[in-house]
């Protein structure tokens, strides 16, 4: 890989973990595949958390990796069909992709400013970016390492350059390996997961670990972001035939989601249990829960699933360090709109508290 002349936003290197996320007809910021976002405040109707533009320092929610495929039917496409871009005048909300995992590694280009800094002996220091708007409607990311911040110590960034990317070369426009430094999501980052508990994940069941559905789109979509810089111009040639295209994918995900199975689960943990609600999770999509598993670090508690103030019916577990699960068989069907809670109860120096939940949807 030679130096390139333009940046382009922050690109997954390992895509595992995405979240959807919420920006409201009432917003007037662009948004496209590549930019970094942070949480805003309030949500949609369902409870799906809304992101505001990252202005280029300071704690980060992710890096958006696709507009959502399905919603809404018109927007900014590239030539395969994958939605890229949000624009500034909305005629409805819209929803994102986002790359959330503090853990992820992106590729990224610098601005070239300050050449300077841009030597092996900054590797493994901390920097900003510079937050950048595509050159045309559809176009990617142009967001951009800032070079004057290279070498930077621990705190005072929030990227940590990790390498050079193979084929590059020290010096202006290198492409660079970077990691979230100051994530929402990490264990005592800027903004954290609110309560002690240090996130919610939420993937498809134990056997597929993914839905191929949402698998196929996301992972198409990493890599038109990728390319989107050098294809914006065939894009808009092309953006008639994508709707075709993006419908007809879209039919085949619906069938190859229905064939992937109907059980899902999500996780959360708890490093320190005090008596009381531990967490409560809004039900965007209505679901029937059909197992509560857990396992503590240390110390004991009585873990109680409600579906808002009422308690699943044979849903209520011991817990101890040995991993014990229960199968609740009334009052475990949540509707759309309601609260999934989790009360803790006689609790004795219980730390490092565990939770699966697995729970069944109809994907049809």
């Amino acid at each position: 890989m030679t130096n390139l002349t333009t940046p382009n936003g922050f690109q997954s290197r390992n895509l595992t973990k995405w979240s959807r996320y919420y920006v409201p007809q009432s917003d007037t910021n662009i948004y496209r595949a590549g930019d970094v976002v942070r949480s805003g405040s309030g949500s949609d109707t369902n409870g799906v958390p809304t992101v505001l533009p990252h202005t280029g320092s300071g704690a980060m929610r992710g890096v958006i990796v696709s507009v959502d495929p399905g919603l809404p039917a018109t927007g900014g496409l590239q030539s395969d069909g994958q939605k890229l871009y949000v624009p500034a005048i909305k005629t409805r909300g819209y929803y994102l992709w986002v790359n959330d995992d503090p853990a992820a590694t992106f590729n990224a280009v610098d601005d070239g400013l300050t050449p300077a800094n841009l030597v092996a002996a900054n590797v493994g220091t901390f920097v900003n970016f510079t937050p950048g708007a595509g050159a045309t409607a559809n176009g990617g990311s142009t967001a951009a390492l800032t070079s004057s911040t290279f070498g930077g110590a621990s705190g005072s960034g929030c990227w940590k350059v990790l390498q050079l990317n193979t084929g590059a070369s020290y010096g202006a426009y290198a492409s660079w390996i970077v990691q979230p430094a100051n994530h929402e999501l990490a264990q005592g980052g800027g903004g954290g997961a609110g309560g002690g508990i240090t996130a919610i994940a939420q993937a498809s069941d134990y056997n597929t670990a993914q839905l191929p559905a949402q698998a196929s789109a996301i992972t198409a979509a990493a890599t038109a972001a990728g390319n989107a810089q050098t294809s914006a111009t065939s894009a808009a040639t092309a953006a008639g035939n994508a709707q075709t295209t993006a419908n007809a994918a879209q039919t085949t995900a619906n069938a190859a989601a229905v064939k992937a199975g109907q059980s899902f689960y999500l996780t959360f943990y708890v490093p320190t249990v005090a008596d009381g609600d531990l967490v409560k999770i809004p039900v965007d999509v209505a679901c029937t829960i059909t197992k509560v598993s857990a396992v503590s670090a240390a110390g004991t508690t009585t873990l109680t699933p409600k579906i808002g103030s009422t308690a699943m019916t044979g849903g209520a577990l011991n817990v101890t360090t040995t991993k014990g699960s229960s199968s609740p068989s009334a009052n475990n069907v949540a509707a759309q709109g309601n609260d999934l809670v989790f009360t803790a109860s006689s609790s004795s120096s219980c730390t490092g508290l565990a939770v699966t939940v697995t729970y069944t949807r109809n994907l049809a």
